[in-house]
């Protein structure tokens, strides 16, 4: 394979959503050319004609509030008989909101002309995740909270970013900032409610400056802390479901995390905290090694996380400038293909390959039963992201099966050989091209490219 050949491979497998029939042709001209392009000019447009997290915040509440006058039970009285059915109405608009949400981001990545910014958009919600497992609350604003908090910033501020996360009600209401108290707050005292560390411990821990950064447990505490009061306006608020801070809930006093001391100051003294954090060389480090793991892989070189945190810090968290200088690195283009792709991304560049009219549903199903569901990662920590979490021989076993399957339904893709000619142009290997000529049958034969090294190594 000529080098031109590697790298119009690697710029669209390594820094888009998987190899097209055209991608090869518009690649191999100037691959690092082609993927920086994508960067430039970009600016988030909402067009999902779906509902703001705080309308359907709104809506949630209203049903539920249903629910439980339904089932509320009077004195001298049975249950309203009508409870059942209001039950299963509030559930299926949470499913359907979910539905919606979940073929919103499975469309746009389609028919996306930016894959590079949609593999941004997947790599900063999985920094920053949240679990639809956790409450409905969460569940039904969790694609909201992906078009609010995350895309708008891939290209953006970091600091920003990490604003709006800390401000959105997905947030929040997943890390429990929305019931913690400051033990010595009015509200804290009145009601007899205390400190959740959640928020403040994986602000620090996978948000901002990492494990490793030396910080204590009283930098946790103070972190959350200084947190509180942050939270989710109720139904009396004149804009519900909104961020809100509430100065009765926030712990007074002067808290230090990490050496450096925050005056008491409301909510500002959060927005100082972030400020800093936003700023730590140890998130920089941080940032560009999960970065750097995502794109690269696990055998890339620290020089290279050296680089790309370097040019975070240089540009004050620029998170353009810091993905062009991971893109711009010579390592990023020689390191050889080690990280099997997740489950969800191979549907995604399965469909996009064949170009079929992928069922949303089905492409969701897939990757949850292959322990990718959608927006519900076990833990904080997000999905693994590891070269080989991904790799197990089952697995592997499953992702041929659902190759077949697709391949059987994609009745419009080129005939096989065509396709792999296009996509792979030079650097089609000739192993390959016998296997798809010998393959028993046309699904078959699409099954084999879709399952190639090509298509499911980065």
């Amino acid at each position: 394979m000529s080098l031109d050949g590697e790298m119009a491979l690697t710029a669209q497998k390594r820094f888009g959503l998987g190899l097209l029939p055209s991608g090869y042709r518009q690649a191999s001209a100037d691959p690092k050319a082609y993927v920086l392009s994508q960067l430039e000019g970009y600016e988030y447009r909402d067009m999902s004609g779906l509902p703001p997290s705080t309308e359907l915040l709104r809506q949630l509440r209203v049903w539920q509030k249903q629910v439980k006058a339904a089932k509320a039970m009077p004195a001298g009285m049975a249950d309203d008989p009508n409870a059942p059915n209001i039950q299963k109405a509030k559930n299926n608009f949470v499913r359907v909101q979910s539905e919606n949400e979940a073929d919103y981001r499975i469309q746009t990545a389609m028919v996306s002309d930016r894959p590079m910014i949609e593999r941004l958009t997947d790599f900063w919600a999985g920094h920053f995740c949240i679990s639809c497992s956790k409450s409905e609350t969460v569940r039904i604003i969790a694609g909201a909270y992906e078009r609010e908090a995350i895309r708008p910033f891939v290209v953006g501020r970091f600091r920003d970013m990490l604003g709006a996360v800390m401000h959105h009600p997905a947030m929040l209401a997943y890390l429990d900032n929305n019931v913690s108290f400051g033990p010595n707050s009015k509200a804290g005292q009145r009601q007899n409610k205390g400190l959740n560390e959640n928020l403040g411990r994986e602000l620090l821990e996978l948000h901002t400056v990492g494990v490793n950064a030396g910080y204590s447990q009283e930098d946790v505490t103070n972190a959350a802390r200084i947190i509180t009061g942050w939270g989710i306006a109720g139904d009396k608020d004149p804009e519900p479901g909104t961020f809100r801070f509430t100065p009765q809930r926030h712990e007074p006093g002067d808290f230090t995390v990490m050496g450096k001391t925050f005056a008491a100051g409301g909510e500002a003294q959060g927005n100082m905290l972030l400020d800093m954090l936003a700023t730590h060389p140890a998130t920089a480090r941080h940032i560009a090694g999960k970065l750097v793991r995502h794109f690269i892989g696990d055998q890339a070189p620290a020089s290279l996380v050296d680089r790309v945190a370097a040019r975070f810090s240089e540009t004050n968290g620029d998170l353009k400038e810091t993905t062009r200088a991971l893109v711009d690195a010579p390592e990023a283009w020689t390191t050889p293909p080690s990280k099997v792709i997740a489950p969800y991304d191979m549907a995604i560049a399965a469909s996009r390959l064949l170009w079929h009219a992928v069922d949303a549903r089905q492409l969701v199903n897939f990757a949850r039963v292959m322990g990718q569901p959608l927006w519900t990662p076990r833990s904080p920590n997000g999905f693994p992201d590891n070269d080989l979490a991904w790799a197990a021989p089952n697995a592997m076993i499953k992702r041929f099966d659902y190759a077949l399957q697709f391949s059987a339904q994609a009745k419009d893709a080129p005939e096989p050989m065509d396709l792999a000619e296009a996509t792979f142009g030079a650097a089609l290997r000739p192993d390959l091209a016998t296997a798809v000529k010998r393959a028993a049958s046309r699904p078959e034969a699409l099954a084999t490219i879709i399952m190639s090294p090509e298509i499911q190594v980065r």
